[in-house]
């Protein structure tokens, strides 16, 4: 059953009830502008309540050329193009500020309540990474928020960086255009520089918490050299030349090879002796290094080494 009142010829009250069920609404016709099948024309319901005071409104199908929402949209199911931020909801699992990248902590909630816990990523702790997302406004322990997932973030100081710079977890939290050693997650580009109105694009990239820890394979440098603070192999095949830098040590099994230049070493060039290098030469036995050095380096010795053989070459 549905009634409805005509005012000025512009504005019709309606009301109708389906299984005791009242919803009321307000139509402006003056402002419904060309009717189509696309759904072009401002005609609409302005208002709508029903019986059991909850104001909802229920919609099976809405085909519209513009919509704008003014609070929050909710939806099971978005279909087509977006623009804009995308966020997540989040509690704060410590006090958070504008801009910090956030790791998953914890869980709060259940059902379709449930939100993640976030805390300050940080790029030296493998426990607190990798980041999942930047926090678009600072929210103190225990309180909701949001962060953003894809999207821009402004009004932040990026006075340290330049426009395009990428930008990684730091060690202890926050931002650094340096790779960290370890653990080095790109998350945003700087999109505008300014101390008090920066702005960064966000660009979460995934990486796991072991990236650049054991059993990972080393990102390479700028130069695009690939750079190990130490190598583990059972096999090893170099097809190119091997140089070592000044003071530089090479042990293969428990033999030491030495290089470099520094005379308070004594040990300058140090190799395992072939047999054939000590062939005839009386206690050769006894002789297993071979040792190049300077005259000087050689009397700076106090306590020469029985079984080593002292070659002076200047």
């Amino acid at each position: 059953m549905s009634d409805y009142d005509l005012i000025n010829g512009e504005i019709i009250n309606v009301t109708i009830t389906v299984d005791e069920e009242t919803v009321t609404g307000i139509i402006n016709t003056a402002a419904r502008g060309p009717a189509g099948a696309d759904g072009s024309g401002t005609n609409s319901i302005t208002s709508a309540t029903t019986s059991d005071g909850t104001a909802d409104l229920d919609l099976l199908n809405v085909d519209t050329v513009t919509a704008t929402v003014t609070g929050t949209l909710t939806a099971d199911h978005i279909h087509g193009n977006l623009a804009g931020n995308v966020y997540g909801h989040i509690r704060a699992g410590e006090t958070l500020a504008k801009g910090d990248p956030v790791y998953v902590s914890g869980s709060h909630g259940s059902g379709s309540t449930l939100i993640p816990i976030v805390s300050k990523a940080d790029a030296s702790n493998a426990a607190k990474m990798p980041a999942v997302g930047i926090m678009d406004a600072g929210v103190t322990i225990h309180n909701n928020g949001h962060m953003v997932i894809t999207g821009t973030i402004t009004e932040l100081n990026t006075a340290a960086y330049s426009v395009n710079a990428e930008l990684y977890v730091a060690s202890g939290g926050g931002f650094t255009a340096t790779p960290p050693t370890a653990r080095a997650q790109p998350v945003a580009r700087v999109e505008r520089v300014n101390a008090n109105n920066g702005a960064v694009i966000v660009k979460v990239n995934g990486l796991s918490a072991s990236d650049a820890t054991a059993n990972t394979l080393v990102r390479r440098d700028a130069s695009g050299n690939a750079a190990f603070g130490a190598l583990n192999t059972s096999s090893l095949t170099v097809t190119g030349g091997t140089t070592f830098g000044e003071e530089s040590l090479v042990q293969f099994d428990a033999t030491e090879y030495y290089y470099g230049t520094d005379a308070a070493s004594a040990h300058r060039t140090a190799m395992q002796v072939p047999g054939s290098v000590t062939t005839g030469v009386t206690g050769a036995d006894a002789i297993s290094n071979i040792i190049s050095l300077t005259a000087a380096e050689y009397a700076a010795i106090s306590t020469k080494d029985a079984a080593t053989l002292y070659v002076i070459v200047g």
